[in-house]
């Protein structure tokens, strides 16, 4: 299958939404939305501008403080069952959130190994998703 895009943003699963169903023989469009808080609060909006495209189904997964290196576990899952087209990840820019436990605490922030971790994750993800 292919997936259209990658984008990734510095900065429990709440919610899987399901728009009206195609006509009939139409090509269903999955749209895969990982993210942190600011991905929650725009949540409604997401899933309102999503709703009259019937071609389009979303999902969006937002847990607060979450770092790209979190959504690792549940990607590849994420991808085969949901198939999506599009992919978009608005994750947390930092590794020292509480929820963080994929990252090496004691790597120092704006540090060189901090910048090469985070490259590392994003390559990571988009090697996934374009695979």
């Amino acid at each position: 299958m292919k997936r259209f895009a990658v984008s990734v943003l510095g900065a429990a699963t709440l919610f899987i939404g399901v728009v009206a169903e195609p006509a009939s023989g139409a090509t269903i469009k999955r749209a895969l939305i990982y993210g942190d808080s600011l991905t929650l609060e725009a949540r409604p909006t997401i899933t309102s501008l999503f709703a009259p495209k019937a071609s389009w189904q979303v999902t969006v997964k937002a847990i607060p403080g979450t770092a790209l290196c979190e959504y690792a576990s549940t990607l590849a899952s994420d991808l085969a069952t949901i198939q999506p087209y599009v992919v978009t990840m608005e994750p947390h820019g930092g590794t020292n959130s509480p929820n963080t436990g994929c990252w090496d605490q004691n790597i120092v922030r704006d540090s060189p190994e901090y910048y090469a971790a985070y490259r590392q994750d994003i390559r990571d993800v988009f090697s996934a998703v374009t695979a």
